[in-house]
């Protein structure tokens, strides 16, 4: 470790540290690099005003000085909690495993929609849809075009609830029409479905192809108990 003289009235954070990030720990009670090893990064980034970038800064800076964070949990002004204290947050900042959010990953990739609707004459035309990680979790992002003009392309965010392993589509289209759908999710079936006043819609896809094709149908009812076929759709992953 070098030795250094800290200066009370200066702070010896880094020189390319944001400004943002170093009010933030001035107004915190930080001033020195010396003082963030009794404080680890988990706390450090509760304080508003840091991010990622900025630990990371601090890190290296702190490592040029054969200094580190704090390991385990303390409390924001580094001060040590007690043993039971630190077990406890160490628990509430583990993750748990979500099943709900795992099973979202079977429906990561790109693919390939076909859809048949019974019209006189019926229309058969494709599209592509492809569903990834927002911000590599834990919602998903779907964008879907259709090659016949006659339908909009569409967006939409999947996400889950970990209490019930219950889905959520938050859909909107070129239209301008937004929609929230209820959602389920299996190894064997995909099924969506929204209620209202008459204009009620459901979706089941029964998936084939260890998991690379999902053959469905979209249905429509105006009273809730009296279902027709509004379109086919299929999905083949592409990738």
């Amino acid at each position: 470790m070098k030795n250094k003289q800290n200066n009370p009235g200066e702070s010896d954070f880094p020189v390319k540290l944001g400004q943002p990030a170093r009010q933030a720990l001035i107004v915190a009670g930080y001033t020195h690099l010396e003082q963030l090893t009794k404080i680890n990064e988990a706390e450090l980034l509760k304080i508003h005003g840091m991010g990622l970038k900025g630990i990371r800064q601090l890190r290296e800076a702190l490592n040029a000085e054969g200094l580190s964070f704090a390991e385990g949990q303390s409390d924001p002004k580094g001060e040590a909690n007690t043993t039971d204290n630190n077990n406890t947050q160490a628990k509430q900042q583990t993750p748990k495993p979500n099943p709900a959010i795992e099973r979202l990953a079977s429906l990561v990739g790109l693919w390939r929609t076909a859809i048949s609707m019974p019209l006189d004459p019926p229309i058969v035309t494709g599209g592509k849809t492809s569903i990834e990680w927002l911000k590599q979790g834990p919602f998903l992002i779907q964008r879907g075009s259709v090659e016949h003009p006659d339908f909009p392309t569409s967006i939409a965010i999947i996400g889950s609830d970990d209490s019930n392993e219950a889905y959520s589509m938050l859909y909107f289209d070129s239209r301008g029409i937004s929609r929230i759908y209820e959602m389920s999710l299996s190894k064997e079936v995909w099924t969506l479905w929204r209620e209202f006043p008459g204009f009620s819609q459901r979706f089941t896809g029964t998936f084939s192809d260890a998991g690379n094709t999902s053959m469905g149908f979209w249905e429509r009812s105006s009273d809730g108990s009296k279902w027709e076929l509004d379109f086919d759709l299929t999905y083949t992953r592409v990738k």
